[in-house]
């Protein structure tokens, strides 16, 4: 049983790291382009 909470814990560690990575890149894109425009 603590070895399956761990691997959903880390599971769901891993998809929040995905997730914030995506988010950075994707604010860093919008700041590019906005540089870009102005």
């Amino acid at each position: 049983m603590k070895t399956i909470r761990n691997s959903v814990f880390i599971g769901v560690s891993l998809l929040g790291g995905c997730a914030s990575v995506e988010t950075y890149f994707g604010a860093l894109r919008v700041a590019s382009i906005k540089d870009a425009c102005l």
